[in-house]
């Protein structure tokens, strides 16, 4: 039967569920009346709630109407096939996405209200179980209830929002009005995408270093010409940049181990990728600002080599030889007996492009 079809017999059918439940013993012509249909399409809708829901129904002859011989019996409003069931549990997972948010608790509520509806048993495949999928969330800040509502009632409303913010860059909480224009979700962690009068440039502020949040009265207006699609296409990580800032290639070259790896993904739009004889792969990013794939960079360890520009070298280098000295002869007790042999590189024969 096609959606279209069952969608006047679904409310038939919720409508006779709760007309036997009012206790009242209706017929099939007193319900017909008040559904407006015929007495034997009620009589269908009871077959069919008896023959492929279990419904309890039973006819008082004395009454002269039906009933529930088991009032903790419901009819399920939702109708769902194993395509359907499986989509929601994925969903249900998804949800670690929203840990630590208030909202993750709202969307429990949600889903647990339609498991409700749905019948005590459904056919489904073991492998179908919600123990066989499972997203797991990079660690985030916890977010203060109150912070979210007033953070996301401003971006609904387009109110300015007073904040609090303690950034990573001052000692000291701050105080911002900020225009909310976009909530999003990078990498495992919240940020409101804001303008500021303090800063001209569309501004990131993570919900988790929000300490306060109040909406005001004053409106705001979102330019025109603002697509938070367009602008999060420029984020390298969490990092976001725009505003007609220029960006500026970063070229890195990679150990034959991680050619394949890095030539799997695309890390950024507008990348360029040029491999070489001997299996490593060179990678060229267009980015905002240096600091913004420190850290990425840093993650490779030995197995990546920065060919320009020579800023990005100087940092990478110079936070190496901050990590060896804390593994220096001197800060580090030798075990004897135990030597180690050193190894040369792939990359140590490369010399970064003039």
């Amino acid at each position: 039967m096609g959606a279209t079809k069952f969608k006047p017999q679904l409310r038939r059918l919720l409508a006779i569920g709760e007309f036997i439940r009012e206790g009242r013993f209706p017929s099939c012509a007193r319900m017909a009346a008040r559904l407006e249909c015929s007495a034997k399409t009620i009589q269908r809708d009871i077959d069919y709630m008896r023959d492929f829901l279990d419904a309890p129904i039973a006819y008082d002859e004395r009454k002269k109407g039906l009933y529930f011989t088991d009032k903790s019996w419901f009819m399920p409003s939702i109708m769902m096939n194993e395509g359907d069931l499986f989509a929601m549990l994925v969903g249900s997972q998804a949800m670690a996405m929203f840990q630590g948010t208030p909202v993750a608790a709202e969307l429990k509520q949600i889903f647990d209200k339609l498991a409700a509806y749905l019948p005590d048993m459904i056919s489904v495949p073991p492998e179908y179980l919600v123990s066989k999928v499972s997203f797991h969330a990079p660690p985030a800040r916890a977010i203060r209830p109150e912070v979210w509502k007033q953070v996301v009632r401003g971006l609904q409303h387009q109110n300015v929002v007073e904040i609090v913010y303690k950034s990573h860059r001052y000692k000291k909480p701050l105080r911002h009005a900020i225009h909310p224009y976009h909530l999003a979700n990078l990498e495992g962690e919240w940020y409101v995408l804001a303008r500021s009068g303090k800063w001209k440039d569309l501004t990131q502020y993570a919900l988790g270093r929000i300490q306060e949040a109040k909406v005001t009265e004053t409106r705001f207006d979102i330019p025109a010409g603002f697509n938070a699609r367009d602008v999060l296409k420029k984020r390298v990580g969490r990092f976001i940049h725009g505003d007609g800032r220029k960006t500026f290639p970063v070229r890195l070259l990679f150990a034959p181990k991680l050619a394949s790896y890095i030539g799997e993904k695309t890390w950024r739009q507008g990348q360029k990728l040029r491999g070489r004889r001997d299996g490593s792969v060179e990678l060229e990013l267009p980015v905002y600002d240096v600091q913004d794939v420190v850290p990425w960079v840093q993650g490779f360890g030995p197995d990546v080599k920065v060919l320009g520009p020579k800023e990005l070298r100087a940092v990478i280098k110079e936070r190496a030889e901050r990590t060896c000295r804390i593994y220096s002869e001197r800060g580090t007790r030798k075990k004897p007996g135990v030597a180690f042999r050193k190894e040369k590189h792939p990359l140590e024969s490369y010399t970064a492009a003039r």
